[in-house]
């Protein structure tokens, strides 16, 4: 019976959600006026589900891990390739806790902003189906419930690109969502299809915890498949995961989107995304067995390379000639880039295999733990930035950086969620981001890779400089209309604000007392180490 109602939990995670979005989307007309209240009730009782299985685990504290629908008690039975297979431990619980919260967050932000609206309960439903993807993707445990998952979020996400958009934003955002998700599920497929072929099933705790299913003589027999494999794992997860020159789609089809559908694709999906292929990569090709394949070592390489890419691009956008045209969206998109490429590389540098000492082991889990808790600070950052950011284009009506010069004089609290938001994803201190990527740093250091760690020093002082221009146009230069708030700081204040000052000054906390959070990653990482 236990069982039965653990799996019953952990399927609702992506069952309820799924069924509510059918629901409000099929009863749209009557439930326009609440459909986001509707939505944020949702996910709140999804964030209890969580909250419950989290309480579960505790009860199993020899392997902190519950397993769902084959084997409930170790995992390893066979199960259909087809099957649904699940897996909740220590570190999935508390990220997808998070996540779920942020997401929480989206939906009282967009409760108020879509009410009345008669496209709203759409908008809602799709963020549902999103949410339902997401959970699906932390809890799979097979290669083919993973990618069952993706489908479900590259179709909200190509939905809430080209809802109601211009004929002239279709054709620069939707054309781009469409080509660029479609090939990613196409790639992720092929994967699948390989994956079963050459290793019998898709499980990936079978795979894992059953090292001898290749043969070395049947690897060598089947190198160029295996690099193909990872290739189109990289590839297909890369594409949402906005890594080096993969993202190029992405800025263009969701620059005139709405915050929350900004705040998913760089905040959440992306993240996710750069979690799937360490799942996949360190499941089916642990780095201890195939030592001959250095993805871990490519990875990190494109991990400085996506940094490098959104950081250079931040300061295009400050720097360039025409500046009229320099958007704070792009910006904002840009900075998450940057995240993931560090995050990237963190967790590819962990995923190496040498002879390091308990010292070193304890420093490769470090790396990951705090790459993963910056993945999280990207999450909370990119809702406050980037519904500050739309506050004030609604104010302002641009998004362009050049027509929101002075804003902080007409709207102090909006520019202060801003600035937080921002400085938390550059690292600076005391933000939670501030000491993820202090801690991120000093790991490398300590395991001789200087070099790295040296490149994301440069890569974050390259940004500084960016946001640097940034503040001093938000705070600093005139305003380029007349003031329409007067000064009165008591018109800046919203449902909106109240929110964005609580997680700004959260993130302030996190940064100064951040085991608040980072202790249950931490302790829980190497259930996701190789």
């Amino acid at each position: 019976m236990a069982a039965i109602s653990l799996n019953f939990m952990m399927i609702f995670l992506v069952i309820l959600p799924f069924i509510i979005a059918i629901i409000i989307f099929g009863f749209r007309k009557w439930l326009k006026n609440f459909a986001g209240e509707i939505g944020a009730a949702t996910i709140i009782a999804v964030v209890a589900l969580i909250a419950a299985l989290n309480y579960a685990l505790k009860s199993n504290p020899s392997t902190n891990i519950i397993y769902g629908i084959y084997d409930t008690s170790k995992g390893t039975d066979y199960g259909p390739p087809l099957g649904v297979q699940l897996r909740f431990d220590g570190f999935t619980s508390w990220f997808l806790l998070i996540i779920n919260i942020v997401i929480v967050f989206i939906f009282i932000y967009e409760a108020t902003k879509q009410r009345e609206k008669p496209e709203g309960p759409i908008h809602i439903s799709l963020l549902l189906f999103i949410t339902a993807g997401i959970n699906g993707v932390m809890i799979a445990n097979d290669f083919f419930t993973l990618f069952l998952s993706w489908v479900i979020i590259g179709i909200a996400i190509i939905s809430l690109i080209t809802f109601r958009r211009r004929a002239i934003d279709l054709k620069e955002g939707g054309i781009r969502s469409y080509i660029s998700i479609g090939l990613s599920i196409s790639f992720i497929l092929l994967a699948v299809v390989l994956c079963y072929g050459v290793f019998g099933t898709l499980n990936f705790d079978v795979i894992k915890n059953n090292g001898s299913i290749l043969a070395s003589t049947r690897i060598q027999n089947l190198t160029l498949v295996l690099y193909t494999i990872i290739a189109l794992v990289i590839v297909g997860f890369g594409l949402f995961a906005n890594i080096f020159l993969l993202n190029l789609w992405m800025p263009k089809a969701i620059e005139y989107s709405p915050a929350s559908t900004q705040v998913i694709t760089t905040g959440i999906t992306s993240s996710i995304a750069l979690l799937s292929i360490f799942k996949v990569l360190f499941s089916f090709f642990n780095p201890e067995s195939f030592v001959g394949m250095a993805y871990p070592q490519v990875l990190a390489v494109i991990g400085i390379l996506t940094a490098l890419e959104g950081a250079v691009l931040i300061i295009y956008q400050v720097t360039r000639k025409d500046q009229d045209k320099a958007s704070l969206t792009k910006i904002i998109i840009y900075s998450a880039v940057v995240n993931i490429g560090i995050a990237l590389t963190g967790m590819s540098l962990g995923g190496f295999t040498i002879e390091l000492g308990s010292e070193g082991i304890f420093h490769l889990s470090d790396i990951i733990g705090y790459s993963a808790l910056q993945l999280i600070n990207l999450a909370i950052t990119m809702f406050l930035t980037l519904t500050a950011k739309e506050r004030l284009v609604s104010k302002s009506g641009s998004e362009k950086l050049f027509a929101l010069r002075g804003s902080a004089k007409d709207y102090p609290l909006t520019v202060f969620m801003l600035i937080i938001g921002l400085s938390s994803t550059i690292g600076l201190l005391p933000t939670f981001g501030g000491v993820n990527i202090y801690m991120l740093v000093f790991s490398l250091i300590q395991l001789n890779f200087i070099g790295y760690a040296i490149f994301i020093v440069l890569i974050l002082v390259l940004m500084l400089i960016g946001y640097l221009m940034v503040f001093k146009f938000l705070i600093f230069d005139k305003p380029t209309t007349e003031s329409s708030f007067g000064g009165n700081l008591s018109q800046d204040l919203s449902l909106h604000t109240f929110l964005g000052i609580l997680i700004a000054l959260g993130l302030i906390l996190f940064g100064l007392i951040p085991s608040i959070i980072s202790n249950n990653i931490l302790e829980n990482i190497s259930l996701m180490l190789p």
